[in-house]
């Protein structure tokens, strides 16, 4: 299985990506640590083709609200992808050289 996001496959696996630690909110009544419900997923790419960057600000663009996700599964050992939901923070990069685009992120926020 492969990145999704809208179930089309991204033209480009990221060459870095994770779950992004949650902030810890407090502690409850039992002094268990309570987090935020909703999850980050951060995918970043060193080097990435002009198509490639077309697709993701596509994504960005056409994004109106909530959007199907497919993932690595969040905590699990066994690996694999599954179903998510969630929204995207607008594509960066830093540089470009001869229609490449390098140190390119991408920020998926509310995953559930």
């Amino acid at each position: 299985m492969n990145f999704q996001i809208n179930s089309t496959d991204l033209l480009t696996e990221p060459t870095n990506h994770n779950w992004v630690a949650r902030t810890q909110l407090g502690f409850d009544g039992n002094a268990h640590a309570v987090y935020p419900a909703n999850r980050q997923y951060s995918m970043a790419w060193d080097w990435m083709d002009a198509a490639s960057f077309s697709q993701l600000v596509g994504m960005y663009n056409a994004c109106s609200g909530t959007m199907s996700l497919t993932l690595p599964t969040w905590n699990s050992a066994t690996g694999g992808f599954a179903s998510y939901n969630g929204t995207l923070t607008e594509p960066s990069y830093t540089n470009s050289m001869e229609g490449f685009f390098g140190s390119v992120k991408l920020l998926l926020v509310n995953v559930k």
